[in-house]
């Protein structure tokens, strides 16, 4: 049996993660010397409320090796095959850990994914994932599947400042447009795993109203849509975002939620966000 593992980036309704039991390594945050794991903890919601309480930037962490070895090591031993899926390398080092604690396996039939995604986009792989390996496809039948649903998802979000990024070093090819980012609302994206600017709109509204016309645009003509809405300390424009999109997609997948923390500490309060991803794109 093929078990998958992923990190809390991809978070899917709790009953979808009991039937495909799919486990999970939990992210690291501090506050100063205040260590915490993402979901055994400290939860999404109280994250944000205590980093804008506190006023102070928290710093997040990879899953190390050994945490890995400890959930790789009962699924090996029990024979089952692994497929582990994990938050793109270039916003965090979980993945680096998970290729390292699978070279302690010689033999062991797992297959460590770089989902160069994070957030809704990295649910989305999982939950296409776990569907076909309930509907009977082989681990690298399912691996072939997932490459260009990794290479053509699009993912933007719009955030109320790039104050997050830079600190948090994570502004990728935006970095040089920070001194003229001051006075509008960027509209970022995920492009090869990296967080950089799409455009930018003058007004908050803007931006969300041009978020919503690049996810239909994208998707326009395509059925078989997965949709992700996503958003930190947004909940009431997450929702309608998603109502609207969801009013023209009709997504044979749909999931809205709160972001996590890994990628969350770098876009900051006020970020909403929406993934795309159709069947048809899978033979670009």
């Amino acid at each position: 049996m093929i078990k998958i593992v992923t990190d809390t980036e991809a978070k899917l309704p709790p009953a979808l993660m009991e039937r495909y039991d799919i486990h999970t390594v939990p992210l690291w945050v501090y506050f100063g010397q205040e260590s915490y794991q993402e979901g055994v903890n400290i939860t999404r919601k109280a994250f944000y409320e205590r980093m804008v309480r506190r006023r102070e930037f928290p710093q997040t962490s990879r899953a190390s090796m050994e945490r890995f070895v400890t959930l790789y090591r009962p699924l090996v031993e029990a024979g089952h095959e692994i497929l582990s899926i994990h938050i793109s390398s270039g916003l965090s080092g979980v993945y680096q850990s998970a290729v390292r604690a699978a070279e302690q396996f010689p033999g062991a039939k797992i297959s460590v994914v770089d989902s160069r995604h994070a957030t809704t986009g990295q649910a989305m792989i999982v939950w296409r994932a776990a569907e076909w390996i309930e509907a009977g496809l082989s681990r690298q039948a399912v691996i072939a599947r997932l490459q260009p649903m990794i290479r053509h998802i699009r993912l933007f979000f719009v955030v109320d400042t790039l104050e997050y990024l830079r600190r948090g070093g994570r502004i990728g090819g935006a970095t040089a447009l920070l001194g003229t980012l001051l006075r509008v609302k960027p509209i970022l994206t995920l492009n090869d795993g990296l967080i950089e600017l799409h455009e930018r709109s003058r007004t908050r509204k803007r931006a969300l109203a041009r978020l919503k016309e690049l996810v239909l645009t994208s998707a326009q003509g395509n059925t078989g849509v997965d949709l992700g809405v996503v958003h930190v300390q947004r909940p009431d424009d997450a929702q309608m975002l998603a109502k609207e999109l969801s009013a023209e997609l009709q997504p044979k997948h749909l999931l809205v939620d709160l972001m996590g923390p890994g990628v969350g500490v770098h876009v900051g309060p006020g970020m909403i966000g929406a993934g795309v991803y159709c069947d048809e794109w899978a033979d670009r």
